[in-house]
């Protein structure tokens, strides 16, 4: 059997089963699940509250639809339309009774998420009676203010990514807003020296001690952002504070560890990290500058060696030390699991061209496929969501199987123009 029918064989596995334990309504034309939360406020001690999902795409109902679109336009399997239809009814009724997250034009966590699936399910499938649910979400994307937070995952930097990743007939608004979400970020911008960097909250919602590294949370996706915005060469002033928010990092690298800092806390950590925090996400980001400023792909992707090199180190030890079968399953969330260590070494060798990061991420995917799946949340509690939960391993295999046809959710779904190595 070969390994590209093995993935797929494995991603329907898991769009099976997050189909078959969806939660109709007595009519047929809704659907949920009830999972363990992957929402901060419903801890209860180490484990997490069982509840009907929200509408978010990073542990919500858009994430499925995502997955589930990828599936039934990969495979012609219409059951899986037809789940991500009610998934999108059901987040139709939330949001006219559920108060949004906070932060409306997060790709991640806000309203806007919701927006990018839909659009993204209509772009293959033209089902009538959701065209007033688009215009409907597109009017509050539209009139919505701009986050008071500029990271990826709940800010301005992840929906400069997104609404420059949609494709739509109406591109142009889509573009003006993220060239307006790009100016924001900026403006926002503090400067220490050759270095840019922005204040972040910690989930206390109190501001962080030091501004944060990484993708999901700090400097890099912030950069990433501020990069993609980088176009036409007078546009320089979007190349040179991507610059500065990557010096940021460079300058608080840790020599004596060889690693970069998770400033998040009361103290620096320096374990590798994941997509969310620490050297993969800063490998993602350097190699996404490859792609959005290739006149100087080479110097990013000097840039991007070290941090690289960790996260194949740390996948390396993933499957050196979970190699057996394991009784309590491996995490292989996309957030902070071997999901994303995978994807994130797969996107290198998209971007690169490089076999051996290929090979590290299949050796990765078939080690999870051969144990129990865990989710990124306390305990490892069952979750159908897409950044914590199976529908994030399940688009890995996705990726495996069909490669850059299936965008990534790690960057923003940004398509991978090929080899820019």
């Amino acid at each position: 059997m070969s390994e590209i029918f093995s993935f797929s064989e494995g991603a329907l596995k898991i769009g099976n089963e997050i189909c078959s334990t969806a939660i109709w309504d007595e009519t047929g034309k809704y659907c949920n699940w009830l999972a363990a939360s992957p929402y901060d406020e419903l801890y209860a001690s180490t484990r997490r509250a069982m509840c009907a999902l929200r509408t978010d795409l990073y542990g919500g109902l858009a994430g499925i639809v995502m997955y589930l679109t990828d599936l039934a336009r990969l495979t012609g399997k219409e059951y899986f339309c037809d789940t991500a239809i009610g998934a999108l009814r059901c987040a139709e009724l939330q949001v006219t009774s559920v108060l949004d997250s906070g932060h409306p034009t997060s790709l991640f966590v806000g309203s806007f998420g919701l927006f990018f699936s839909l659009n993204y399910f209509l772009k293959y499938y033209q089902l009538g009676e959701l065209f007033e649910f688009y215009n409907r979400l597109r009017t509050i994307v539209e009139s919505s203010p701009p986050s008071q937070l500029v990271d990826v995952v709940s800010g301005l930097s992840g929906s400069v990514l997104g609404l420059l990743a949609i494709e739509s007939q109406d591109v142009t608004f889509f573009r003006e807003r993220a060239r307006a979400f790009t100016y924001d970020i900026l403006n926002r911008a503090r400067r220490e020296n050759d270095a840019l960097f922005w204040s972040s909250l910690s989930s206390s919602g109190l501001p962080d001690k030091r501004p944060l590294t990484g993708f999901a949370h700090g400097a890099s996706g912030i950069g990433a952002a501020l990069l993609a915005e980088y176009q036409e060469p007078q546009e320089i002033i979007f190349k040179s504070a991507a610059e500065a928010a990557f010096q940021y990092e460079e300058n608080v690298f840790d020599r004596a560890s060889g690693k970069y800092p998770d400033l998040r806390g009361t103290s620096p950590s320096f374990s590798t990290g994941a997509w969310c925090t620490g050297s993969p996400g800063i490998a993602l980001s350097r190699l996404l500058a490859m792609q959005f400023d290739p006149a100087s792909r080479l110097a990013h992707s000097a840039r991007a060696e070290l941090p690289l090199l960790h996260t194949a180190e740390a996948v390396a030890l993933a499957l050196e030390s979970n190699g057996v079968n394991r009784s309590d399953g491996v995490d292989g969330s996309l957030c902070h699991g071997l999901s994303g260590l995978a994807e994130i070494c797969l996107f290198g060798s998209e971007i690169r061209g490089e076999i051996g990061l290929r090979d590290l991420a299949t050796r990765a995917a078939k080690m999870l496929m051969a144990n129990r799946f865990r989710s990124g949340l306390p305990e490892g509690d069952w979750t159908p969501g897409l950044m914590v939960g199976s529908a994030g391993f399940g688009h890995l295999l996705l990726r495996l199987a069909f490669g850059t046809d299936v965008p990534s959710p790690l960057v923003g779904y940004t398509r991978i123009k090929g080899n820019c190595g």
